[in-house]
């Protein structure tokens, strides 16, 4: 199985068991898709998140946070950014992922 296709696997299960599968999700994975592939990651790459997911402990406590955590960890990757850029986008796509969970907080 493709990176690609863990991480869609991945994602479609976690919006599917926290009731927010839709448009709106699909966009927030196409970002994290994109966000993945930027010509300038060398490490932090989808098939890193790929393998993460592949190899990521089981029994955890909440198994969904833990996808959530290995999918999101490395997206503010933007070498000429400062950390109150790279957190700003992170907060914004976090945002874009929760906007229609019915949660009121990214």
């Amino acid at each position: 199985m493709s990176a690609r296709d863990l991480v869609e696997r991945c994602w479609d299960g976690v919006t599917l068991r926290q009731d927010c599968a839709g448009p709106p999700a699909a966009a927030v994975l196409e970002d994290l898709v994109q966000a993945y592939g930027e010509p300038h990651r060398h490490y932090h790459t989808l098939d890193h998140i790929g393998a993460l997911l592949d190899r990521r402990g089981r029994g955890a406590a909440d198994p969904d946070v833990l996808r959530l955590a290995i999918l999101f960890h490395d997206v503010p990757d933007v070498p000429e950014a400062t950390n109150q850029l790279g957190r700003s986008a992170f907060k914004g796509l976090l945002r874009r992922a929760t906007v229609n969970s019915g949660s009121d907080r990214p």
